[in-house]
């Protein structure tokens, strides 16, 4: 067709498009519209109060805050190799039309090997239970916080996680970590297993972290098929002392999928009222290096400390499998 003119009506805002008659000649003529644009609505439902679903799933798109509650007891006496911690996490997040949230209970074992010089091998077993509540329209993937819902947490209530970590520290600000672990399903059978490596190096005020992890998921009754996933991070934790009683914490994660080929990056920022007790009532593993940075803090730390002196002292897990690793057995979105 030939289009003959495009005009602005006179008294209106319309636009009137002339083209020539497409069913000239033609018989039993069927047309089918085509408009594009940007309005998402019609005139009549600029003056209706009724929701519609489509705009409900853009705005749910858009996300809503999620508000979390975590307690947190830990066990760990100076004369053994054993340690125990028990966490609770709650977190909510509204929905347009309803809430998700999950209520979890994680407890967990470890035992720490000395077994030579600035190295060691550490034990963490661990048993959990979760409960759900996916929003509505049901599991809808991309409206809500994967840290609150995805299929995997709905399919995997409750099970078992096991990891076996070495860890070698060739100097007090430098830690090299190797990591082997399974997750179970809730017929208590291997549902995934993992391997990591990770570098943690201590930069002045500064701690970094650069990591590669590897999951390999298992075909099962939720799962039709196995599926690989491969994870690239970086970590940068930045830590300022305000008259030495109060910790200001600036953070900085990103975290790059190899099969999705995406990035993604999140920033946190943390201030402490510690009335002078400084990095005394954090538990142990977090953070890292705390010994090393109360020393930077208060300007005490020696020339040559970085490279002498205790082998693992200073990482802050004595007893257990050390700090938390990014294993990501939770946000297997991808992989039901």
């Amino acid at each position: 067709p030939i289009l003959m003119s495009i005009r602005h009506a006179s008294c209106t805002s319309r636009v009137i498009i002339e083209m020539d008659d497409l069913t000239r000649d033609v018989q039993d003529a069927c047309l089918m519209d085509i408009k594009m644009g940007v309005r998402t609505f019609t005139e009549t439902d600029v003056s209706t109060n009724e929701l519609r679903a489509d705009l409900l799933h853009r705005q749910q798109e858009l996300g809503e805050p999620t508000w979390g509650l975590g307690l947190r007891g830990e066990w760990h006496p100076d004369d053994s190799p054993w340690s125990s911690r028990l966490r609770l996490n709650g977190l909510w997040q509204q929905q347009p039309l309803s809430a998700a949230w999950l209520g979890e209970a994680v407890f967990d074992q470890g035992y720490r090997w000395d077994f030579a010089r600035r190295q060691d091998l550490r034990w963490r077993g661990s048993l959990f239970g979760r409960r759900v509540r996916a929003p509505e329209p049901a599991r809808p993937l991309q409206t809500v916080d994967a840290d609150v819902y995805t299929p995997y947490k709905e399919d995997h209530r409750y099970g078992w996680r096991s990891e076996l970590q070495y860890v070698h520290a060739p100097w007090r600000d430098t830690r090299w970590r190797a990591t082997l672990g399974a997750n179970s399903n809730e017929k208590l059978d291997v549902d995934h297993g993992r391997a990591g490596l990770s570098w943690d190096q201590l930069l002045g005020p500064v701690a970094a972290r650069l990591d590669a992890r590897y999951r390999l998921y298992l075909a099962d009754d939720d799962r039709r098929k196995r599926s690989e996933r491969t994870n690239f991070g970086l970590e940068l934790d930045w830590q300022l002392w305000l008259q030495r009683r109060q910790r200001l914490s600036l953070r900085v994660d990103g975290d790059y999928e190899l099969e999705r080929g995406r990035w993604s990056w999140q920033l946190g920022l943390r201030w402490d009222w510690h009335d002078g007790r400084r990095l005394r009532d954090y538990p142990p593993g977090s953070p890292r290096f705390a010994e090393l940075r109360r020393l930077h803090a208060a300007g005490r730390l020696a020339p040559g400390a970085l490279r002498h002196g205790h082998e693992l002292a200073d990482d802050g897990a004595s007893h257990g499998a050390g700090d938390d690793q990014r294993d990501g057995d939770d946000q297997g979105d991808g992989h039901v």
